[in-house]
């Protein structure tokens, strides 16, 4: 624990531009409000998810906090030279690109639209919603991993390394535990976790109710590798070239724009985690504690709104 509360301390002090910092939560404090007030992402995006356009209007939702961030960095710092470089163009518009075709990706439906069971159908496409990740996150960065990079050579953290885990562990427990059981007791939270909402179907579902909500929460937790891969792994690793340690704060205000639709606090609150966990990976050169923690707060959030439906705390 003492090296993480090191790391984090010196960025702080060091590292950290209080003015870059300003100037991006002058951005997403009111994006994040207008997007709550008029339910922009759930309300209105996502209900031209079948649509022509649809991949064109994600690809401006998750660019234009990037190009901001890009933008601030370069006036702040006088890096205007970085438009000229095709490589950083290319990034910059190679990752919203992919969280793009991720909102319009729904190919793997039609694996299940051949199921007459409707209630067996909706659950095989939610378990597939689980793990499409790994088509539009995990294999795009897996090519350009293979014929673009130059550099890195551990797979933007993924690569399997000895790690001390135990920081990780104790922050886990620790620190976001009691935390989750505080916010759980929130109407926000209990009316979207749990994640998994398709208990009242268990008697029509094959297998046991626990094989049924366990094959869920496999996938569910599995995909949280892609989405640490791309946004504390390529994204951290590869701006870094360009954009130095300022890259963890851009990168954390597009991973608080991909929150945009949970419960406000969690959005909030995913600002400043995305940017302890993208200086935890930059530093260490790992994803493995990021993974953890990440995937460990899912579980936590899913089990605290399961101990409440059967009212495990007495309410």
């Amino acid at each position: 624990m003492k090296k993480i509360i090191t790391l984090l301390s010196n960025y702080i002090r060091y590292e950290l531009k209080a003015t870059y910092l300003i100037n991006l939560l002058l951005f997403l404090i009111p994006i994040t409000a207008l997007n709550y007030y008029f339910n922009f992402e759930s309300g209105i995006l996502k209900t031209c998810n079948k649509e022509w356009y649809f991949f064109i209007l994600c690809f401006f939702y998750y660019a234009i906090p990037l190009f901001y961030a890009v933008l601030v960095y370069a006036i702040q710092f006088n890096k205007k030279e970085l438009f000229k470089n095709k490589r950083f163009l290319f990034l910059i518009c190679f990752f919203p690109a992919i969280m793009a075709f991720d909102e319009a990706f729904h190919w793997h439906h039609e694996l299940a639209n051949g199921i007459q069971d409707e209630i067996l159908k909706y659950y095989i496409k939610k378990v597939l919603n689980q793990s499409v990740r790994f088509v539009t996150y995990f294999l795009p960065i897996l090519l350009y991993y293979i014929f673009l990079e130059k550099e890195n050579n551990n797979f933007y953290g993924l690569a399997f390394k000895k790690s001390d885990l135990k920081p990780y562990l104790f922050m886990l427990f620790g620190i976001m535990m009691p935390l989750i059981v505080l916010v759980s007791f929130t109407d926000d939270f209990q009316s979207a976790y749990p994640v998994y909402n398709m208990s009242q179907f268990k008697e029509q579902l094959p297998g046991t109710h626990f094989q049924q909500v366990a094959l869920y929460e496999s996938m569910y937790l599995f995909d949280f590798i892609n989405i640490e891969l791309l946004f504390r792994g390529i994204m951290i690793h590869a701006l870094y070239k360009y954009m130095g340690i300022e890259c963890v704060l851009a990168v954390a205000t597009v991973y608080c724009t991909f929150h945009f639709g949970k419960p406000v606090i969690e959005t909030a609150s995913s600002f400043f985690g995305g940017t302890i966990l993208g200086i935890l990976s930059l530093r260490t050169n790992s994803l493995m504690g990021g993974i953890i923690v990440h995937a460990g707060i899912a579980l936590m959030m899913e089990l605290a709104s399961f101990a409440h439906q059967l009212h495990f705390f007495g309410l």
